[in-house]
Formats: C-alpha cells, sequence, structure tokens
C-alpha cells in the first residue's frame, strides 16, 4: 500500500508518468470472445479470464492500485474484526486468509474498474466495408486503371486509404464515391461522382 501511495504522490507530483510501469496487453486481437474458444489452450483461457477482469482494457498500473487498496482493506478489516488471530500461527490458514484477501481484491478490482473501461476505448475508426457508399477526397492525380491515394474524413484525423479506378480519371482534389472494397488487397474501388 505504501509503494501505490508514494508512485501516485509521484505523479502528482510530476516526478513519474503513469505509464511508468504500465504495458500493452492487446487482447482483443487475438481473441475473439464471441466466437469459439479451444478451452484447452492455456493461451485462450487466459486472455479471456484478463478480458474479463478488466486486465488491458484499463491501464495496469490503475487496476493494480484498485487491486492493493481492495487487498489492503479487506486484509485489515479481517484482521481486526473477524479472524481469529490466533490461528496466525498455523502457516496454512495464514495463507487461506490471504489467498481470500487476494480474491476479494481481485473482485473488487473487476467492479470498480468496470465503468471505466469506456473512458481507456480507442476509437479504431470505421471498418473498411463501412466506407462503401461515401465519399472521399483524391490526393493526387489517377488515370483509368490505376491505383493512388484517397483521404477520407472521420471525426479525428482523415484517413488514407488505397483506392483503384477503373475508367474515371480524377485530379487532385477530386471528390470521389467509394463503391467496393477488396479485402485481398485492402484497396477501395471508387468511380466519379456525377451530378443528376
Amino acid at each position: 500500500m505504501g509503494v501505490v501511495l508514494i508512485y501516485w504522490l509521484m505523479v502528482i507530483a510530476g516526478a513519474a508518468d503513469i505509464e511508468l510501469f504500465d504495458f500493452d496487453i492487446d487482447i482483443g486481437a487475438d481473441v475473439d470472445i464471441d466466437g469459439d474458444i479451444d478451452v484447452g489452450s492455456a493461451t485462450s483461457v487466459g486472455f479471456v479470464v484478463l478480458r474479463f477482469l478488466n486486465i488491458g482494457q484499463v491501464p495496469l498500473v490503475i487496476w493494480g492500485s484498485v487491486f492493493v487498496i481492495g487487498f489492503w482493506i479487506s486484509s485489515l478489516a479481517f484482521t481486526l474484526f473477524f479472524d481469529d488471530r490466533t490461528t496466525y500461527s498455523d502457516y496454512t490458514t495464514v495463507a487461506l486468509y490471504v489467498l481470500r484477501n487476494f480474491a476479494i481484491g481481485v473482485f473488487g478490482a473487476k467492479l470498480i474498474t468496470t465503468p471505466m473501461v469506456p473512458w481507456f476505448e480507442i476509437d479504431e475508426g470505421p471498418k473498411p466495408e463501412e466506407l462503401v457508399g461515401k465519399s472521399c477526397e483524391v490526393t493526387a492525380p489517377l488515370k483509368a486503371d490505376s491505383r493512388g491515394q484517397a483521404s477520407f474524413r472521420t471525426n479525428a484525423a482523415p484517413l488514407l486509404i488505397h483506392v483503384r479506378c477503373e475508367k474515371d480519371e480524377f485530379r487532385k482534389g477530386d471528390t470521389a464515391r467509394i463503391v467496393a472494397y477488396d479485402a485481398e488487397t485492402k484497396t477501395y474501388l471508387i468511380e466519379s461522382v456525377r451530378e443528376v
């Protein structure tokens, strides 16, 4: 608990960065929670458990701090009010007490960090299929049956996409309509936007 307090005091004072002991756990990219999971795979089960506990969805230093506080409070409360202190000389009993407090800390961290998950979600932008039917701006001259790039506006920075056209020609700054997406080449097919 003292280490956690010192760490957060250093963060507040500006002597340490909040990401000093943090590292990225990319769970969503490798494991599809809604899909089929090979239960025999320890890695898959481990990722499911981490995701359930919000580890990787909430920065590890925040999750760890909440866990330590929960572990410390439960240890203190049980020691003062519930545990029989005469059993503290029995290592098996003490180990069970520690395991109990650990479990309380873990599930307490899960409950407290669950509302925090949306705060740390990263907007990965629209999926490729969602761009079909929308407009983009050609970033360089593009001749018929050739490839180039176009800019697609998003709520954040514009998305630069690879495009190809079959028969139309475009100048830099022209607006085009996205009509298809080729997942194999990761290229969008565009055509001219003609006014009716």
